[in-house]
């Protein structure tokens, strides 16, 4: 299968160069998102890649994060609060008030998955390379969980894919379907 980008660039040159104002523009109304996502993670010390499918849905008060396959659980992120559920239903809850590396680990993984550029800069210094955002960790940081962070946008700003770095591994995430709501009248 053709990745968007090449499918593009045969169909009629390359993507328009993603923008600071151009993706502002198209996520700054976001108030839903859903997706389904094929993810891929490698690691320094694992055999072979790990693949998973996952269905994403994301309001800006709740976040659902379901592996469908290969074995099936959820995280959910609701306030400061993150939840895992495991195949057989076994809840664990976990409070980010308690702790503040997990408090700024939730804010953070907010931010990545709504595109909120302002929240992303505060931990990323912030580089767009052609179809590209690419996001380095800035010394300061605060949550210090992924190195570098890749966006990959199609010619319509669709993210088309999100590749998350750290020291000992790597998570792609190829977003298959990826469905916008925005807020009524472009509010913020």
């Amino acid at each position: 299968m053709l990745s968007p980008l090449l499918l593009a660039a045969l169909l009629g040159g390359a993507p328009a160069p993603v923008t600071d104002a151009g993706l502002r523009a198209r996520y700054g109304d976001l108030a839903a998102l859903t997706a389904e996502i094929a993810q891929v993670k490698e690691g320094r010390y694992w055999a072979r890649p790990m693949r998973s499918q996952v269905t994403l849905r994301w309001t800006p008060r709740r976040v659902e994060w379901e592996t469908t396959a290969p074995v099936r659980a959820l995280v959910v992120i609701e306030g400061e609060t993150l939840t895992i559920t495991d195949a057989r239903g076994q809840a664990r809850t976990m409070a980010g008030a308690a702790d503040p590396r997990l408090r700024a680990l939730i804010t953070l993984l907010r931010a990545f998955l709504s595109l909120d550029l302002a929240a992303i800069e505060r931990e990323y210094q912030l580089e767009y390379q052609g179809s590209e955002l690419v996001a380095r960790l800035r010394p300061q940081a605060a949550v210090r969980t992924f190195t570098t962070l890749r966006f990959r946008f199609g010619p319509d700003l669709d993210l088309v894919a999100l590749e998350l770095e750290s020291e000992a591994e790597k998570t792609t995430l190829a977003f298959q379907r990826l469905e916008r709501t925005a807020r009524p009248g472009g509010a913020k």
